[in-house]
């Protein structure tokens, strides 16, 4: 078992703990008999948000129709790459829109080490609650609390946060109004997203750059039964450094160098052990060539110090921040019932068609792509 599996066993048995300790103080839902949702309320960050808003309302309200813009054009772009992947599934030929994003590593699991993956959770939830609640009260629409959650299934497994902002003014607001308090959350996490994205790509990875030699690619594993990587004797562990007269000293090289390529291609590839002579495929969910390798590029610390370390770790908690804030932010614009992306698509059509209309079409797109969405994560772990 790794150090981050022992992590998160530990912390579900702290957050049990703690969770028994104060239950009196929990406000619990049940959805079944073993899913739960427990929250703890407080007035945390309200003052705040009322701050704020009374502050910089001339750019908040601007940022609102922004933030409604680009609401609809991810949830767009999300639902597209849904029914895409649905269609893969089918055909067989799937590469998986969605999973289970947790630190642990298993089947079907899109892994993050723990302490990246916990502070990551805080990081996203804190600013999308927060936007929230900032965006209702740029409204007048009052936020009776904030706190903690947590979902369940049997035993507390993800923690979040949450705003409560009163329904009752909400409904009763302007569509604009309404619209703009839903998509703040997401429009947040994506904004942060690429925040985070341009301070990696600007300042930390040429920095991370600079205190490592870089000496070629590692194979990490192999892609499907018939990878023509493996099929010409090509195996996992070994350092490639040249493909087609081309030296390659990391993943941006690798890359580069079957860029262009055609199926039907023979690359020539070096690694430290062997040379190969590989039959390009086609890729089966795309059109361009397919070797059919993972790799990762292979590197020496040039000088192993706490500083170097420390820089290595927040480079690669900016990565995981840019990663997580823009999935949980798209992810969140997915028009399902009670999720912001389902509540703006039911104020859509609540404006468009009668009620009565609005809401069978809301209840059978929610119901569509949910199937779609649970196809995705049963398939990642029978595949």
């Amino acid at each position: 078992m790794n150090i981050s599996n022992i992590l998160m066993i530990g912390f579900l048995i702290a957050l049990s703990l703690t969770i028994l300790i104060f239950r009196k103080k929990f406000v619990f839902h049940s959805f079944g008999k073993i899913i739960y949702f427990g929250m703890y309320k407080t007035k945390v960050g309200l003052k705040l948000m009322d701050k704020w808003s009374s502050k910089y309302p001339r750019i908040l309200t601007r940022l609102c129709y922004l933030a409604i813009g680009i609401g609809f054009i991810g949830m767009v772009v999300v639902v597209f790459d849904l029914i895409k992947s649905g269609y893969q599934i089918l055909t067989g030929t799937s590469t998986l829109s969605v999973g289970l994003v947790l630190p642990v590593e298993a089947k079907g699991v899109f892994y993050v080490p723990f302490l990246y993956w916990i502070i990551a959770i805080a990081v996203i939830v804190v600013i999308h609650e927060f936007s929230h609640g900032l965006i209702a009260r740029l409204h007048k629409i009052k936020v009776r609390s904030s706190g903690v959650a947590f979902l369940g299934v049997i035993i507390p497994l993800i923690p979040a946060a949450f705003v409560e902002p009163d329904e009752k003014q909400l409904r009763k607001a302007s569509r604009f109004k309404q619209l703009s308090v839903y998509a703040a959350g997401p429009f947040a996490n994506i904004v942060f997203g690429f925040a985070c994205l341009g301070l990696f790509l600007l300042v930390l990875n040429p920095l991370t750059a600079s205190i490592y030699d870089y000496e070629g690619v590692q194979v990490k594993d192999f892609m499907g039964v018939e990878s023509p990587a493996e099929i010409s004797g090509m195996a996992a562990g070994e350092i490639i450094t040249q493909i087609n007269d081309q030296e390659i000293k990391n993943t941006e090289d690798f890359l580069a160098s079957i860029e262009g390529a055609k199926p039907g291609e023979v690359a020539e590839i070096k690694t430290r052990e062997n040379s190969y002579s590989v039959l390009l495929e086609q890729d089966p969910a795309e059109k361009d060539a397919f070797l059919g390798v993972w790799v990762e590029t292979e590197k020496t610390m040039k000088k192993e110090n706490l500083f170097s370390y420390f820089i290595v770790w927040v480079t690669d908690l900016f990565y995981w921040l840019f990663l997580l804030n823009l999935g949980v932010g798209l992810f969140n614009l997915v028009p399902i019932g009670p999720i912001d992306g389902g509540r703006m698509l039911q104020t859509v059509l609540e404006k468009v068609m009668h009620s009565k209309h609005a809401t069978r079409v809301w209840h059978t797109v929610s119901a569509v792509v949910l199937v779609i969405i649970l196809s995705n994560v049963i398939y990642a772990f029978v595949a």
